[in-house]
């Protein structure tokens, strides 16, 4: 019988339904897992396509639209480690050097404000730096060539405030293409406007930033005619220290070091290795009482000292107090780099929620590396730095080879955006990779030889459908070889068909080693498959049309949103709690395409009839969440009276591709009557699957309940449309509900599988609003599950019965172990 009334003394998961009219179906049947959209079956087997047929009928095919392309980032979808391999570097560089291009640069504050844009200013010139470094390594004249057609469009003249350390920058610009072409002509107009300088010096020397005003912006200040804010250091005194080695004169060399110090003094922090931005920061702090560090503001100083020494002779004897202060900041930056490989824009707030910024991270990426190719920087201790910042970098270009989440023109710390570029975000990021090629290239050390794999289902009933291989590193040394390298698309295919599959190789402590490779196996009740674990130099898999994708979405109110081909997901962010609203379960967004939505539903814009709850032919956000669990959230249940969590506190990707993305979320603070609790939730989801995992981690907050175990229910929500159905099976731990959502939206299957078993109870409803399982959790181990749902006009699922069928077949899958074999090929 499947609704059984004792209690295991391991865990008692009791059922708490809110209608005592909800129909229970105890009957157990059996059921598959929906096709995927992979599911490879071959004229020549015609015995497995036989077995496969006769099993009951499968939940259709999810359709893939070929119109639109997902921005998702390029490396997961192309299925390529985004690391030090020369190959990879060089295919971003020239992804995002083209795409800038193309794609016209933004217009500066002050060309918003006066209608005007100059290709002279500092934005631009910044990528014209960086595309400059690009173009030495592409061996692609038309890089040169379009360069060389800027300068001209600015009859080499600088922007018409000379003095301003923003119009100097583009002097680079100039003198580069002076050496490439053999033309001096090309910066004499700069060398005049220096000479200009040098013979009538600005005399400020208070080094106090004017208050930012709209007459500042249009007509600058007397004060800007110093360098007395971090950026300038490195706008201007690489052009000048250029200058002088190209004319010999070392006059300029001696005015740029003179007035660097100048800013050194007044904006260093001696105690932090850092730079205030200007002098108005010196002074203020965070709402954490923290100083402010910007992390782009900073980004420029230590790239701008980079510069410095790059044209410093060796022999010059100030050369050893600038290579102080680079390898101090070195040391700092390295230290206040995330878990995911970026710099927060405000450097020491680590507490926030750890969103992307990709303009400071790339700055300090290739400062680093410089200082690694320079001698002065240990590569021991510094090149897994550069690793993470080039991987986070490289997984915020999309496919197009748009560069994302810049933070926009300002001058302190400010949150980012996934859609927002700009023309210095790209520069920086190919100054980084023109530094990375310069580093040892990992490209020869790949001696991995092909593998043979062979995976047998031992379920002699069930089929192994969409089912994930992970194959870990630690365990086989063979696959530890082929997953170090790093300059290879590892290729994995199925022998029967010859077809290759999608694959992933993921890193999820961020330490630039591999650690396991994933791929999913389509497997009949008790057949074995053979499949191919080998390299290319590029990927054999066309575009699969979307990945397993997940992020924090600071666009609005900090949600955080994940989604693969089948179904999106979202949690409401903490930003919405500070109005007042407090929404911690989990969102349903129904899809009725394979491609990734997310970041298009997001981007809007957003009016009465566009917007993501209007159905429009991918899908909606129909389900109502409100205070309520949503689709699986969790909550403690004592004395009748649920406590629900707060929002989320911090997030972080581990992961995204082509098979899984998973990230990490923080739970601060929870009150309930046993204290502030708090959580790490790491949460999972598969390509092909229609349910995510969810992995709960208690932290210890010191309260005096340290030790007791926790009342812990997760739920659904019974507030989405009319429950036709509902399904309690303790034999295989699922919560099934199946509702009607009226005639616009159809039906809706939600679910919630516990893979751990134990006898249970059912009881009378005590909550209104909900379908729970409780547990008594011991806080020590972790507490995983997994939830999920089918919605009908998704085409994946037509009926309760199909919707059962596919969970019976999933649970049975998460118990089996499958028989894998690795030998050479």
């Amino acid at each position: 019988m499947l609704l059984n009334l004792r209690l295991s003394s391991a865990v008692a998961l009791l059922l708490i339904a809110s209608c005592f009219n909800t129909q229970i179906n105890a009957a157990p049947a059996s059921g598959q897992l929906p096709a995927s959209n992979q599911q490879v079956t071959t004229d020549e087997d015609n015995a497995r396509s036989a077995a496969l047929s006769e099993l009951a009928e499968s939940l259709p095919v999810i359709p893939t639209a070929h119109s639109n392309k997902p921005d998702i980032p390029a490396v997961a979808t192309q299925n390529l480690y985004a690391d030090l391999s020369h190959a990879h570097v060089r295919a971003v560089m020239k992804a995002v050097a083209d795409w800038q291009i193309t794609n016209k640069p933004e217009a500066t504050t002050v060309a918003r404000l006066t209608g005007k844009t100059d290709p002279r200013q500092w934005s631009y010139a910044t990528f014209f730096t960086g595309l400059m470094a690009w173009a030495e390594h592409s061996h692609d004249s038309h890089y040169w060539d379009y360069l060389h057609h800027q300068g001209q469009l600015n009859q080499w003249q600088m922007a018409e405030d000379i003095y301003h350390a923003d119009a100097q920058l583009i002097g680079s610009l100039y003198i580069g293409l002076a050496e490439h072409y053999r033309k001096a002509d090309y910066y004499s107009r700069l060398q005049q406007n220096f000479d200009s300088i040098l013979a009538t010096p600005a005399t400020n020397s208070t080094f106090i930033h004017p208050e930012p005003s709209l007459k500042m912006m249009l007509h600058g200040d007397d004060a800007l005619k110093r360098w007395i804010w971090a950026d300038a250091l490195f706008m201007a005194p690489a052009t000048w220290m250029q200058l002088s080695t190209i004319t010999g004169d070392s006059r300029y060399r001696d005015f740029a070091i003179a007035e660097f110090w100048a800013t050194h003094q007044h904006l260093y922090d001696g105690a932090e290795s850092l730079y205030f931005r200007d002098s108005r920061f010196i002074e203020q702090r965070s709402s954490q009482g923290q100083k402010i560090f910007w992390s782009r503001g900073n980004g420029w100083v230590f790239a701008g000292i980079a510069r410095i020494l790059d044209q410093l002779p060796t022999t010059d004897p100030r050369r050893a107090e600038f290579i102080r202060v680079f390898k101090s900041m070195a040391k700092r930056l390295a230290g206040l780099q995330t878990d995911s490989g970026y710099w927060s824009a405000d450097l020491l707030n680590q507490q926030g929620l750890q969103i992307p910024e990709t303009s400071g991270t790339a700055l300090n990426t290739f400062a680093l590396a410089w200082g690694i190719n320079a001698g002065i920087l240990d590569q021991e201790n510094y090149q897994s730095v550069v690793r993470r910042g080039w991987r986070a970098l490289a997984e915020a270009v999309n496919t197009e080879g748009k560069l994302g989440w810049v933070q926009g023109m300002g001058d302190s710390p400010a949150k980012s955006s996934y859609y927002e570029s700009s023309l210095y975000a790209s520069g920086a990021l190919l100054l980084a990779g023109s530094e990375i090629l310069k580093l040892p290239n990992p490209d020869k050390q790949c001696r991995a030889k092909n593998l043979e794999v062979t995976i047998g289902n031992p379920d002699k009933a069930l089929p192994l459908q969409s089912y994930t291989v992970e194959l870990r590193a630690e365990n086989n040394r063979n696959i530890h070889k082929l997953l170090s390298c790093v300059n290879k698309v590892i290729t994995v295919k199925d022998v029967a068909s010859d077809q290759y599959l999608p694959n992933q190789a993921i890193d999820l402590d961020n330490d630039g080693q591999q650690e396991a490779l994933l791929f999913q196996v389509n497997l009949a009740a008790g057949e074995s498959r053979s499949y191919i674990l080998g390299t290319a130099d590029s990927n054999p898999i066309p575009d699969t049309g979307g990945i397993s994708y997940s992020r924090i979405v600071p666009e609005r109110q900090d949600d955080f949103a994940w989604e693969n081909n089948r179904i999106a997901t979202r949690l409401y962010g903490p930003t919405l709690q500070q109005t007042g609203e407090i929404v911690s379960g989990f969102d349903v967004w129904g899809k009725r395409v394979g491609r990734n939505v997310i970041n298009g539903w997001y981007k809007g814009p957003f009016t009465r009839t566009n917007n993501y709850h209007i159905d429009t032919g991918e899908g909606a956000d129909f389900y109502k969440v409100g205070n309520t669990l949503g689709l699986g959230g969790h909550a403690v249940l004592i004395n009748e009276k649920l406590y629900l969590p707060e929002t989320f506190t911090r997030a972080r990707v581990l992961t995204t591709g082509p098979i899984r993305t998973v990230f990490e979320l923080d739970y601060d603070q929870w009150p309930t009557p046993l204290g502030n609790l708090t959580i790490t939730r790491r949460i999972s989801l598969d390509r092909n699957h229609n349910l995510f995992r969810v992995e709960m981690h208690w932290q210890n907050t010191g309260t005096q309940h340290e030790q007791s175990n926790i009342p812990l229910v997760i739920g659904l929500s019974n507030k989405n449309g009319k429950t036709l159905e509902l399904q309690w099976r303790s034999d295989s731990g699922i919560l099934s509900q199946w509702s009607n959502l009226g005639d616009m939206w159809k039906h809706l299957g939600t679910a919630l599988v516990v893979p751990r078993q134990g006898k249970t109870a059912l009881q009378p409803a005590h909550e209104a609003h909900h379908y729970l399982l409780q547990t008594t959790h011991t806080r020590s181990e972790p507490f995983i599950y997994y939830a999920g749902f089918c919605w009908e006009k998704s085409l994946q699922c037509d009926n309760a019965k199909q919707w059962k069928k596919y969970l019976l077949t999933y649970a049975s899958n998460l118990k089996l172990k499958p028989i894998i074999k690795i030998r050479h090929n």
